[in-house]
């Protein structure tokens, strides 16, 4: 039986985007794990660098939008 591991995830999408900066999927990846375990300004940046790098992302938005939640700024 395996288990779902943030911290592990987050390892390895750290990894790949110090092997491929550019890699905005890497990012958004990195971003999901960040929300799935509390820290939305972490999540936040990670979602905006991945929207930085493709503006034809169309999941980068939404989850910085759930991550904005997630830290209480329902302003943005």
């Amino acid at each position: 039986s395996s288990s779902y591991s943030s911290s592990s995830a987050e390892k390895c999408f750290s990894r790949c985007i110090a092997l491929d900066p550019l890699a905005s999927i890497a990012y958004n990846n990195r971003g999901l794990c960040f929300f799935l375990k509390g820290d939305g300004t972490s999540a936040v940046r990670d979602f905006t660098r991945a929207r930085d790098l493709n503006t034809m992302d169309r999941t980068a938005l939404p989850n910085r939008a759930a991550a904005y939640v997630l830290c209480g700024d329902l302003d943005k």
